[in-house]
C-alpha cells in the first residue's frame, strides 16, 4: 500500500455464486465466491477513487503541476488543459461563497 493510498478488500467467501463486484469502468473484479485485494489511490483533478490494476502494465498518468498520479479520464485531460486540482476548485468556490455571502447575496 502506498503511503498516500487506501486499499480494497472484498471477501465474498460465503456468498452466492453469481455475484459479482463490478467497478464503475464496467471491469468485472470478483465472480463467484473469493476474495480480491487491491491497493486504491484519489485522482487529485477529480476526487475518484482508482482500484489499482495489479497486472497493468502502462505507466500511470501524472501531473507535474500538482505532483500527483491522476486516473485516466484526468491524464488525458491534462495534456491538454491546465491543472486545477479538487481542493483549489473547492477553495474557490468557498471563497465565493463567503464574499457573496458578505455582500449580503446569500
Amino acid at each position: 500500500m502506498r503511503r498516500d493510498g487506501g486499499y480494497l478488500y472484498v471477501e465474498n467467501r460465503h456468498g452466492p455464486a453469481p455475484s459479482t463486484l463490478v467497478l464503475p469502468n464496467g471491469r468485472e473484479v470478483i465472480g463467484g465466491t473469493g476474495t480480491f485485494e487491491s491497493a486504491t489511490y484519489t485522482c487529485s483533478h477529480c476526487s475518484s477513487v482508482v482500484v489499482m490494476n495489479p497486472t497493468r502494465k502502462r505507466e500511470r498518468a501524472r501531473c507535474w503541476n500538482c505532483d500527483h498520479v491522476l486516473c485516466d479520464s484526468c491524464g488525458a485531460l491534462a495534456k491538454t488543459q491546465a491543472c486545477v486540482p479538487m481542493a483549489r476548485r473547492l477553495e474557490e468556490g468557498q471563497t465565493r461563497a463567503f464574499r457573496d455571502l458578505a455582500r449580503g447575496r446569500a
